[in-house]
């Protein structure tokens, strides 16, 4: 339930009535009911009765009442008759703070000075309600009046820039009084009276300062470091003038004198403020300048910019902030960069058309670390303007000729603007494809001449190449566009049209949005405009996760029976509530009829999709969201963010705290204990955080509490307060711990084997999993393999894991992984991975085959050793064991660092040796690389003049590792294929992989064919698969040049550049099986498989994903 404030004025009538009501409800009152010291008074009945009370101490000293929902008052004397009080009499003053009692928490204290023997009054003000609780306490020998804490510390630096403005709050051990006026002096000469202020409920004492300190520095009647002081008479006790600050109740407070602050001279710049500036305008640039050189935002610079536009009272309010990279410092000027991003009304969120915006720049701090000064009370370090508001919209007309959809007659084609001013480039991309469905792209920046029409038309006439105009699905996009408005004006303009393949299917609609909270999930279903179909021909469609517990989730895709235009996606197994699961829909997974009846060569798929769904049960309970979600378990407690949920509707689309220092946020046990008291801060946007000031971590179910007016929904005159407590449960789970290892491995870890059929493992205690993959990788060849962990079920302690492909036996070094929390002991099996013990990464390592280099090197030995680390390279010495005598045939060798080729290599030399042959290079290289010698067959010949088959010899130099050594692909980087089109690639290095900007180029022999701006999700989160636009299947060295910033890690940042590689050539492997096995199946490397064989498989001629 939530309590409507009608608006502040209601509020103060409100109040006033009560306190009226009260008042009367008193004269009637003629019984006091007698109330004690420590005890608890929380009966209904006495507040039906509307009873007042009355209080008698047996000895002198501090009553403290400590209350819950009213503010209790004590009065000493009633009247003549003893039916009413002597208002007059009020004894008491009233403050906020925390305390508990018998299990319940009290936020305000009444506090009064009383008499032993001598009977006092309670009542309150604002009358009883059935929920008001209060208790008595009493403190007895208090016989001086001590300051406890100075928002101006003695001895320190008076800042008059502070939160405060320069006024001076004062808080002693009890309330306090003093005489009407204090003296403020400096340097003994300058003096002024300072007028008393007392706070009637917190009994402070405040004193302004600022005013006289500004007028005197003005005036320069000082200078900084000189002393100042304050002195305050008539010091006491509020209710107890007997009890006296020191001997005779004078104070007298020392600062040191701050020397003139820092001002603000000028403000210039977004007058009027306009919904977009193109980027780097200066006029949408505004400058502060100061008297005094700021701090730079590398010191801790901290200043903010606030922009808010429209009304809340009315329902239609804008509140946001710069960006803290538009904002910069340069000296003394403060630079607020509003240009480049459009601020529209729509963008918003306004739906009327409001004239002015509000800026306020605020917490700005100068070189020395003050902020900067404000003569308006309450703004200090800040700066506030309005600026008038003008939204940019233009109504630019676009006009082709010929009109987008036609074929075009001409080499060329024009384009007319309606404002020439509004709309400008500085060239065209043409996107297009040969009759053979090639596809590529061609900028046209030269050639380009425009002829100005009318007042304020232009029209540009652009040329279009040879190759473009014989092509067919010509799209034009604009280059280097500026828009007055900042909007795309997107023309989508198409010549040439014919039949062609593209991923511009998507849904019109969808029953859940990504992000989306719900109590539960039985299917999700995408409906698209025209019929589509399930297309799982070498891809799973669909691939759940989920991301609470990291586990595979299976899950159909179909198309509904009912409805040939909408997909159903349905999880067949169970969802857990409070989890998080992301449906990944496979690229190309949902196709149109075109695709189907042409097998994929035409027609329009859908790209994919990440969808992110979490159940929560609890989830309708709470007008506001909450991370940890409400009911969560979580390994620890520490902080909860309090936030307005995604389409909210109008009452709730904002929430923040009420900062009342009456209300308080706490954690409690299930038994109701109190463990924590929690602060809350205004750090969440459209909403606030509750923090503990330290974690829990101890095992259990617990409530974070929050009392009633902790909290306000929605803004102005519409503003809501919470009425009642509210409880979010949590369960807290210490988190697991990765301490389970192996004790040995069956082989041992880095040994030399022939064949890799198995491994055995021995953990260093029980372990529990389902059956869990495995990473295996060849270094050599960086061809990855798939595996699985299976557990003993009879002997825990022990596991096996099994190549999915069958036995490894194909040479190399070879890297498996066991990633942490595949397995772990019986609580984190039963608990889903939430707490307990789980293992560590664990790293196997063993080659597969003979030694590679030194003296036994296979048919060949050299020098320097095959596979060895070196500084340089030059002179190669080359031996072959199997004959006598050794010559050089005919043919190149290649020399390459890091794939990239250096040089050829036509001659040898002879060696000492009969079977020695000497390889020189062109001179001596020492760059870090990989450098390889790949010598072709026939260029070595036997001592009969038979030639001997092709080798390659790999050395490495320095550190270095190749360029791709972070990188996996299929098909295998420097491996030889006979086609190219579809290329899987993973990063090795990171879990997560995106596609950022830029273009990759693809070539063969080093002349570029294409470029290539996208790629696609694979299967495993760091995969992308690029596309070629056609099959390439002629002979030759191809490259795949990726820029830096062309694939994306998981938190959005750019991996460095890389090149692949790949021979085309008649070969073995992959590329070798027909597609009319359609029976057959097959491994990755071409080798036959079993119809069972799991992971990515060559069945009927297509890749086929088995899990």
């Amino acid at each position: 339930m939530m309590t409507r404030i009608k608006s502040f004025i209601t509020k103060a009538l409100r109040s006033t009535l009560l306190l009226l009501l009260s008042l009367v409800s008193l004269s009637a009152s003629a019984e006091w009911l007698p109330v004690e010291l420590d005890k608890l008074y929380d009966e209904p009945n006495i507040w039906n009765n509307q009873t007042d009370f009355k209080f008698t101490p047996t000895e002198s000293g501090t009553l403290t009442i400590w209350s819950q929902d009213a503010v209790m008052h004590v009065y000493s004397q009633l009247n003549a008759d003893e039916t009413d009080l002597v208002y007059e009499s009020q004894i008491s003053s009233f403050g906020y703070a925390s305390n508990t009692f018998e299990g319940v928490t009290f936020s305000k204290r009444t506090t009064s000075q009383v008499e032993a023997g001598k009977t006092y009054y309670i009542t309150s003000s604002a009358g009883f309600s059935k929920d008001m609780k209060f208790y008595l306490s009493m403190q007895t020998g208090i016989t001086n009046l001590e300051l406890v804490k100075s928002s101006q510390p003695a001895g320190e630096m008076f800042n008059i820039t502070d939160e405060r403005d320069g006024q001076l709050e004062l808080e002693f051990n009890l309330p306090a009084t003093a005489d009407a006026w204090a003296t403020l002096r400096i340097n003994d000469h300058v003096t002024d009276s300072i007028e008393t202020r007392q706070d009637v409920n917190s009994g402070k004492l405040i004193f302004e300062l600022k005013d006289s300190l500004y007028s005197w520095m003005q005036k320069e009647y000082y200078k900084a470091g000189d002393k100042m002081t304050l002195t305050i008479t008539g010091l006491c006790a509020k209710t107890n003038q007997e009890i006296k600050y020191g001997t005779d109740g004078t104070l007298v407070m020392e600062w040191t004198v701050p020397g003139k602050p820092h001002y603000l001279l000028s403000l210039e710049g977004a007058e009027p403020f306009k919904s977009y500036w193109v980027p780097g305008d200066k006029d949408g640039i505004v400058t502060l300048t100061f008297d005094y050189p700021l701090m730079t935002k590398e010191n801790g610079q901290t200043a903010g910019v606030k922009m808010q536009m429209g009304s809340a009272d009315m329902g239609d309010a804008y509140e946001g902030y710069l960006d803290q990279e538009k904002i910069s410092v340069d000296g003394n000027k403060l630079l607020l960069d509003f240009t480049g991003v459009r601020r529209a009304y729509e963008d918003l969120g306004l739906k009327m058309k409001w004239g002015s915006i509000s800026l306020k720049v605020h917490d700005i701090l100068m070189e020395d670390g003050t902020s900067s000064f404000n003569e308006t009370s309450g703004n200090y370090g800040s700066a506030a303007f309005d600026r008038s508001y003008v939204e940019l919209k233009s109504d630019i007309v676009a006009e082709f000729t010929p009109a987008s959809g036609s074929q075009l007659t001409e080499k060329a084609f024009k384009v007319y603007f309606s404002e020439k001013d509004s709309y400008k480039f500085d060239g065209v991309e043409l996107y297009y494809q040969t009759q053979e469905d090639e596809k590529y792209m061609v900028e046209v920046t030269e050639g380009i001449t425009s002829v100005e029409e009318g007042d304020n038309g232009i029209e540009y006439t652009i040329p279009v190449p040879d190759e473009v105009f014989a092509g067919k699905n010509i799209r034009v996009e604009f280059m280097n566009v500026t828009s007055i408005d900042g909007f795309e004006h997107d023309f989508g303009v198409k010549y040439n049209p014919g039949p062609e393949l593209t991923d511009d299917l998507n849904p019109a609609s969808r029953s859940l949005m990504d992000g989306d909270v719900v109590a539960s999930l039985n299917d999700i279903r995408l409906t698209f405009e025209e019929d589509v179909f399930v297309n799982s021909e070498g891809i799973l469609p669909i691939y759940v996760t989920d991301l609470t517990t990291q586990q595979q989730v299976a899950a159909t895709m179909a198309v509904d029976a009912s409805d040939s235009k909408t997909v159903v996606i349905t999880p067949t197994e169970s969802l857990k509530d409070c989890h998080e699961y992301e449906f990944m829909i496979n690229y190309s997974a949902i196709v149109n009829k075109e695709y189907v009846e042409t097998n994929g060569k035409y027609g329009r798929y859908y790209k994919g999709e990440f969808l992110k769904v979490t159940l929560s049960s609890l989830y309708g309970n709470y007008d506001f969201a909450a991370t940890p979600l409400p009911g969560a378990t979580v390994s620890q407690l520490d902080r909860i963010a309090i936030y307005t949920k995604p389409n909210a509707s109008f009452d709730t689309e904002f929430i923040s705290p009420t900062r009342r220092e009456d209300r308080f946020v706490w954690v409690e046990t299930e038994a109701g204990e109190k463990v924590a008291e929690c602060t809350v801060k205004d750090d969440v946007t459209n909403g606030f955080s509750i923090n503990l000031a330290e974690p829990i971590t101890e095992s259990g179910k617990y409530f974070v509490v929050l009392q009633d007016s902790v909290y306000n929904m929605g803004e102005g005159y519409t503003m809501e307060t919470n009425d009642s407590e509210v409880r979010i449960p949590y369960n807290i789970l210490k988190a697991p711990e990765a301490t389970i290892t192996i004790t040995a491995a069956d082989p041992t870890s880095e040994t030399k084997v022939e064949a890799l059929e198995s491994i055995t493992l021995v953990f260093s205690e029980w372990v529990y999993a389902d059956e869990c993959q495995v990473q295996v990788l060849n270094k050599s060849t960086y061809v990855p393999h798939s595996a699985t962990l299976t557990v003993n079920p009879k002997n825990r302690n022990m596991a096996v894991i099994n190549f999915t492909e069958g036995a490894l036996t194909d040479e190399g070094s070879y890297t498996i992984t066991i990633p942490e929390a595949s397995v772990g002991d019986q609580l984190w099996y039963e608990s889903e991975g939430t707490t307990g013990k789980m293992n560590e990464t664990i790293n196997l390592y063993y080659t597969i085959g003979k030694d590679q280099g030194g003296d036994d090197d296979g048919d060949w030995k050299t020098d320097p050793a095959n596979n060895s680390t070196v500084t340089s390279l030059y002179e190669i010495h080359v031996w072959n064991t199997t004959v006598s005598e050794m010559g050089c045939g005919s043919g190149k060798a290649i020399f390459k660092r890091d794939g990239v080729e250096l040089e050829h290599i036509s001659d040898a030399s002879y060696g000492i040796d009969w079977n020695e042959l000497v390889i020189r290079t062109s001179k001596d290289y020492t760059e870090d690389g990989i450098y390889t010698l790949e010598v072709p067959e026939g260029f070595f010949l036997d001592g009969t003049g038979n030639a001997l088959p092709a080798v390659t010899f790999t050395w490495t130099i320095g550190e270095a590792q190749e360029e791709t050594s972070d990188y996996v692909t299929d098909p295998a980087n420097n491996s030889t294929v006979t086609s190219l089109y579809e290329i899987h690639v993973w990063n090795t290095t990171v879990s997560e992989m995106g596609c950022g900007s830029g273009k990759a180029v693809f070539k063969r022999d080093g002349v570029e064919l294409e470029q290539i701006s996208d790629a696609s999700y694979g299967i495993d989160w760091n995969e992308l698969v690029i596309r070629t636009s056609k099959d390439y299947t002629e002979d030759g060295v191809y490259t795949l040049e990726v820029p830096e910033g062309f694939f994306l890690d998981g938190s959005g940042q750019a991996l460095p550049a890389v090149t692949f590689t790949w021979t085309i050539a008649e070969g073995d492997g992959i590329q070798s099986i027909k597609a009319d096995s359609k029976q057959a199946v097959y491994t990755l490397d071409g080798r036959k498989a079993n119809a069972s064989q799991r992971g990515i498989i060559i069945k009927g001629g297509k890749k086929v994903l088995v899990k």
